[in-house]
This record gives C-alpha cells, sequence and structure tokens, in this order.
C-alpha cells in the first residue's frame, strides 16, 4: 500500500484512511487509462492497477493522497484428469478433475481455472482405454494439465431395460435406471379416471405395464432360463419355465409374454393388497447374479384434485430455462358479472410439495403455482383470495405465483410475493383484476379496505388480451400504466383528447407510464412487466399536448415561479403532474429553497410509487408516529434506505446534503433490485477528498448515471457533498431517476 504523508510526518493515529483501486487499460496513443470501475477492496484478478490512498483527519482539516502502480500475475497451478471406469452400454459418468489443496487463492473454486474435460469414447464404444483430455483457459490461473483414462470394460451380470410401453393410454411415463445388479421402475399415471380398470389376466384390477428386455453379460438372454423370487432369499426361486398362471402372480406383480428374450411385466396399483414392490430374478436357484427392480408408483404425481380444486405438473423450457409449473384448477362463483374463488392453504400446500417433486425430478431453473380460475365470458372482473401464509410459504421456497382468469394473466416473481405478503397483514389477501371499457385495465392487490400497489424488488409479467382494430398496426400496440386503480376517462386538454385521472391536476392530465409492451399479431396478446400495480391502458395511440406535438409529458407549468425557461423547469413540472411533489402554496414552489431529509423521503416514496398505509411504527426516537412524515420514513428505513444519523436519531428537519440525498437513492435503487446504466465516463471531482466514505460509490454510480452532475468553479469542477440540497436541485434527480426505474 503506499504512504501517506501530511507534510513530512505520518497522519494522527485517529485519521481516517480509504483506498481506492483502478486497473490500468493500455492506451496505443500514449500515456495508459484507468478503468471506469472503481474498486473498494484489494482486487483479485490478473493485471496491472493503481492504488490510491486518500487521508481525511479526524477534524476535517487536513486532507491527503498519494497514488502508486502494482501488478497481479497468474498462479501456477496443475490439474489432472480423473481416470473413470464404467461397464460396456453405460452412459458416460461426469468427467472431474483433482487440483492440489491450497492450489488456489482466496476462496476460488474449480470455475476459475476454466477446465474442459472430453473423451471420444461414447456409450456404445467398444470395451478399451480411451484417454481423457484435459484444457483450460483461465483468467487468473497459469494450469498445466495432466490427462486421465476412461476404461470401458465388458458388461458383466443380468440386467433388464424399458423398452416399450403397455397400450395403457392412461399411463402418462415411465423410466429405467440401469444399475448394475438394480433396476428402478418409476412409475406415473393420470389420475382424472386412476388408470380405468385395466384388465390382465381376466382380473379387473388397476394395472400398468411394461414390456422389458432381458440381458446376461451385455448379451441377450431367454427369459424362461430366468429364475424369479419375491424376496431374494435361497429357498425361494422359482424357474421361469416351470411357472403356471397363478405362480405368475408375485406380489403386485404379474409376469406376462414369457417367450424369446423380453417379457412384459404389469404392476398393479389399487394399493388393495400391495404386497410388494421390489420383485427378484437371477440365472440360478441359488440366485446368481442377482438383479431386482424396485417400483415407485405415485398415480397424483403429474395430475391430482381435491374438493379445493384438480392440480396438474408440466415442465417447459421458456427462454433457455427449464420452468416447472403446477397448476391448481377451480371454478369460480359468478354473481352481477363479478367472479370469485377461493384457495385454501391445504390446496396450496400439496400444490407446493408437488411443484417441489416436479422440480427435483426435472431439474428446474425456475418454479411456479398457477391458479386456473375458470369463469364464464360474461365476466368483467376476478377476485382470487389466498392465504397471507400460503403467500410466504411459496415465496420462501423461490417460487413464482400464476394467476390466469379470462381478464389476462399476471405472474409474480418469488421476490413480489415476499413485498406482499409484508405489505398486507390480514389474514386473506385478495388479487383483483377488472377488464373496463376502452381496453381498460386494472389490476390490484387487496389487503382488506388498501391497495398494494408497490412491488418493491420484486416483478410482475402480464398478459392482456388485445384484437387490432381497422387500421391499427401491431407495431403501434402500446400499454400505458395511467393511475393507481382510480377510475379513468377520456377528458379534454388544451384543445385534444387526452387521457386523464381523478388524482391529478385539474388543468392537466395524469402522466402516463409506457410500460415498453411486446405485441404478438399470431395470438392476439400484449405481455408487459412492471413492479407497480394500478390501472393499465392498452392503445395505438399517443397522448398529445394542445400544440398537437407528440410527447408523453404534456407541457405546462405547475407553479408561478417556475417559467418554462427555468432550466429545472420540466423536472418540477413532470414531478408535479405524478403527485410526487407539490408546491409551498399560493400557486409557488420557490425552487431554491433547501429541502429536509423528511421531505426528500417522501419525494423518493413517490418515486418508489410505495404504499406507506402499513407502516404503523418508528425505529428513530425522534420520529413520533403522530408526524406527518412517519409512515415514509418507516418505509425507507424499513427497504434499508436510511439507517439515521449518529445517536440512533433520523433528524428529519435537518437540510439533506448532496452525499446523502445521493446515498439514500443508491439504496433505493439497490433494494429494488435494478441497476442503474452508466451512461456518462467517470469523473473525479477536484473535491473527492470531501466525500465521505460511505458516499464514494452511491456518488459515482449516480454521477455515471446522469442523475447528478458536479459544479465547475474556476475550472474546477467539484461535487460539493455537503452543500444542502435545493428544492429543484431534488426534482432534477428524482425525475432522472425516475425514468431510469419505472
Amino acid at each position: 500500500m503506499p504512504t501517506i504523508k501530511v507534510g513530512d510526518a505520518a497522519p494522527e493515529a485517529d485519521a481516517k484512511v480509504r483506498y481506492e483501486y483502478r486497473k490500468v487499460q493500455p492506451n496505443p496513443q500514449g500515456a495508459n487509462l484507468l478503468a471506469n470501475d472503481v474498486l473498494s477492496t484489494m482486487p483479485k484478478d490478473v493485471g496491472k492497477y493503481q492504488v490510491t490512498a486518500y487521508y481525511d483527519s479526524k477534524d476535517g482539516k487536513k486532507h491527503g493522497s498519494v497514488s502508486t502502480t502494482f501488478e497481479i500475475t497468474k498462479k501456477p497451478v496443475t490439474v489432472t484428469a480423473d481416470n473413470k471406469t464404467i461397464t460396456k452400454g453405460d452412459a458416460i459418468p461426469t468427467l472431474t478433475f483433482t487440483v492440489p489443496t491450497g492450489a488456489l487463492a482466496y476462496n476460488d473454486t474449480k470455475d476459475a481455472l476454466g477446465v474442459t474435460l472430453t473423451t471420444k469414447a461414447t456409450s456404445t464404444s467398444a470395451v478399451g482405454e480411451y484417454p481423457i483430455t484435459i484444457e483450460a483457459n483461465s483468467k487468473n490461473y497459469d494450469v498445466k494439465t495432466v490427462a486421465g483414462t476412461l476404461t470401458i470394460k465388458a458388461e458383466e451380470g443380468l440386467r433388464m431395460s424399458a423398452s416399450k410401453a403397455s397400450d395403457d393410454s392412461n399411463r402418462s411415463r415411465y423410466d429405467l435406471s440401469v444399475r448394475r445388479g438394480t433396476g428402478y421402475l418409476d412409475l406415473n399415471a393420470d389420475a382424472d379416471d386412476y388408470l380405468n380398470r385395466q384388465t390382465v389376466d381376466g382380473s379387473k384390477d388397476y394395472w400398468i405395464g411394461f414390456d422389458l428386455d432381458v440381458y446376461l453379460d451385455g448379451t441377450s438372454k431367454n427369459i424362461q432360463d430366468l429364475y424369479v423370487s419375491s424376496t431374494g432369499k435361497s429357498t425361494d426361486w422359482d424357474k421361469i419355465s416351470d411357472l403356471n398362471n397363478s405362480k405368475r402372480y408375485i406380489g403386485d406383480f404379474y409376469l406376462d409374454n414369457l417367450s424369446g428374450t423380453s417379457f412384459t411385466l404389469w404392476f398393479d396399483t389399487d394399493d388393495d393388497s400391495d404386497n410388494s414392490n421390489r420383485l427378484y430374478f437371477a440365472t440360478s436357484s441359488s440366485g446368481a447374479n442377482e438383479y431386482y427392480i424396485d417400483v415407485d408408483f405415485d398415480a397424483y404425481r403429474g395430475s391430482s384434485s381435491s374438493s379445493s380444486g384438480s392440480s396438474s405438473s408440466d415442465t417447459s423450457k421458456v427462454d433457455g430455462d427449464r420452468v416447472s409449473t403446477t397448476t391448481v384448477d377451480k371454478t369460480s362463483s359468478v354473481k352481477n358479472g363479478s367472479a370469485t374463488v377461493t384457495f385454501s392453504s391445504s390446496a396450496l400446500s400439496d400444490a407446493l410439495d408437488e411443484n417441489k417433486k416436479e422440480a427435483k425430478r426435472e431439474k428446474a431453473d425456475k418454479t411456479y403455482i398457477e391458479l386456473d380460475v375458470k369463469t364464464s365470458k360474461s365476466v368483467d372482473d376476478t377476485t382470487i383470495t389466498v392465504p397471507r401464509s400460503s403467500l410466504d410459504k411459496i415465496a420462501d421456497e423461490d417460487t413464482g405465483l400464476k394467476l390466469t382468469t379470462n381478464q389476462g394473466t399476471v405472474t409474480f416473481d418469488y421476490r413480489a410475493l415476499a413485498e406482499i405478503y409484508d405489505a398486507c397483514d390480514k389474514t386473506n389477501i385478495e388479487f383483483y383484476l377488472e377488464e373496463e371499457d376502452d381496453d381498460q385495465y386494472v389490476l390490484l392487490i387487496k389487503d382488506g379496505s388498501s391497495d398494494v400497489i408497490d412491488l418493491g424488488r420484486g416483478s410482475v409479467e402480464v398478459t392482456f388480451d388485445y384484437k387490432l382494430k381497422n387500421g391499427e398496426k401491431s407495431s403501434d400496440v402500446k400499454v400505458y400504466r395511467i393511475g393507481n386503480g382510480d377510475k379513468t376517462w377520456l377528458a379534454t386538454y388544451g384543445g385534444s383528447t387526452v387521457y386523464g385521472a381523478a388524482d391529478v391536476y385539474a388543468a392537466a392530465p395524469t402522466y402516463v407510464t409506457d410500460m415498453k409492451a411486446d405485441y404478438s399479431s399470431t395470438k392476439k396478446k400484449v405481455t408487459f412487466t412492471t413492479d407497480a400495480l394500478g390501472t393499465f391502458l392498452i392503445t395505438t395511440d399517443t397522448l398529445k399536448t394542445g400544440s398537437g406535438s407528440t410527447t408523453t409529458t404534456p407541457t405546462y407549468n405547475a407553479f408561478v415561479d417556475v417559467p418554462s425557461s427555468r432550466w429545472s423547469a420540466t423536472y418540477i413540472n413532470k414531478l408535479a403532474s405524478l403527485g410526487i411533489i407539490n408546491g409551498t402554496g399560493g400557486g409557488y414552489f420557490e425552487p431554491t429553497l433547501y429541502v429536509t431529509r423528511e421531505e426528500f423521503v417522501k419525494m423518493l416514496a413517490g418515486v418508489a410509487g410505495a404504499n406507506v398505509t402499513g407502516y404503523t411504527s418508528s425505529r428513530f426516537p425522534d420520529v413520533s408516529l403522530s408526524r406527518w412524515s412517519a409512515p415514509y420514513i418507516a418505509w425507507a428505513a424499513d427497504r434499508g434506505i436510511t439507517t439515521g444519523t449518529d445517536g440512533g436519531n433520523f433528524a428529519p428537519t435537518m437540510r439533506i446534503t448532496r452525499e446523502e440525498m445521493a446515498t439514500m437513492i443508491y439504496r433505493y435503487v439497490q433494494s429494488s433490485g435494478k441497476t442503474l446504466p452508466a451512461k456518462n465516463a467517470p469523473v473525479i471531482f477536484a473535491d473527492a477528498n470531501l466525500i465521505s466514505g460511505w458516499a464514494q460509490t452511491p456518488v459515482s454510480v449516480m454521477q455515471q448515471a446522469g442523475i447528478i452532475d458536479g459544479n465547475v468553479t474556476n475550472g474546477r469542477y467539484t461535487f460539493d457533498p455537503k452543500v444542502s440540497a435545493s428544492r429543484e436541485e431534488c426534482a432534477k434527480m428524482l425525475a432522472v431517476l425516475y425514468d431510469l426505474v419505472r
């Protein structure tokens, strides 16, 4: 690390010292360049770096910095491919390699070595030895490799394989895993009619069957030369060629078509006797080359039903991911055009258990519970009620929730479910979806008399039906969010017809958010993703100002003291039309007044679309529950946006500084699970040494995202971190933030 000196002396012991690291990038045109990313901890990747140490004295009067460069080179390591041995006909095993103990740096795993293992051997290759080649392409390690060997030996012993299923059309899938001395049948049937009483040898029971091929030492073997047993004991073996019809019933099994090198194995699924789920085979009466088959039958794995709804599971590939979905169907009650349906905690718990099994079996990347509500076409709105506790359990399994109704399909990710659970306190939660006239839809979550609008870190994918009208083009279809669930209407503004909402200024329509929707002309469906619920409009039109120019924000001046020529007018008018900021009275905004910490938190909550009605406690002693800002401060503290000031207080009336403002915005973005773009090249402010350590990264991220700018004084580009922020500066930052995250 570089040595810091103040004058000719070392800094005092309690001085604050922080380090920044930047990668040095070669520049063909001259001096080396520094990378944009600033690291606060020692880098681990190979390369040349510049480290800068910054010094701040405890009293804040002395500052200093010094830089130096250093290089991290590749660490040498030797890896060896592990030898493998399989039997002819087996699948090629997973190829692995060994790394000497202590060879990896930090907490690196084997993945850091970039090793690739290959072999030309296949499951059909002849007996012999095949090389396992090993190659490596590592960023941080100089890897030397030692090849291995895959040995394929001749097959020994008895083996069976399932070649085809029986004629039972109700059976949905089967599997037979081949293991030396053991086979395993994973049977699965459609539960809708529970196998329809399939008849076997005149017996009216519930049967499911498989055709099995027989092999000994890799060569087809005549089934009649084998012996069979229900126990595998030495005194319990019968030669198959000697079996009469009654002896072909062994426990829950029945042997049929016993000729040649294959036979049919039937299994009784009715659970009436359940004598045995295992059957043994051998090549002699003493049990030589013993091979047994285990049967695990679950008629309800693929489909189940109960009084609270029927369910089924399916796994499909979506955008490269394996997605397992368990669907629960239920018919709703309908009255006066409104459908209502309630899913019990037991039904959702059973569906979740089934979904976990399906996901494990299919190695799914994502999982969902789907509630499919059956309604008639005359239904205008649907209310789906689920227990709050069930949402918590589903979210804990990182599982999403999909709601399918006549009005549309909405899919909440597990983060959204967690946010909904936290925001609600009632026993049951209602999901409400309404289709209004003029292609307007309302999507809300109701917690008693309160509505949940903000999904925080979560999101929901929404799909609505939309059929193009005469003259409309699919490329023009848009979806706008036009309100928080309030009823909307067509209003006139400046001579043009626009969409308005009840909760905005009478002189201007609401600001609408373009949801960046995708429209499929073949499916006649429009899809978008949002983190805020409310009222949505599908249209091929755009809003127009009085002058007729196309824009998403109508031009008007909300305040007397903010003329359109003022640099901050666009930002202030925008936030005012959204209801995020208000004036100071008498039609004035007073843009140069300073903003307090509580005022800024309220503005930030407005950008987030946060519903703070559920926040009824305070963690700061200087914020009483009766204070107007208490719920907004509680929301910010709950999201990790603020941790208060020294002494555990919040200091609500204290002016907020520029670095505090940048930090709160940064933490809000992090808590929402979003990423800000790096639109601008990083700037090193001349007063960077005055920026507090906890604000260094937030200020850098905000500057690169274009949310904050510096000030130029006498040719010096400064940030002024300790300076109080004005109302118009806050408006600018929050308006830019709104466009980036909403």
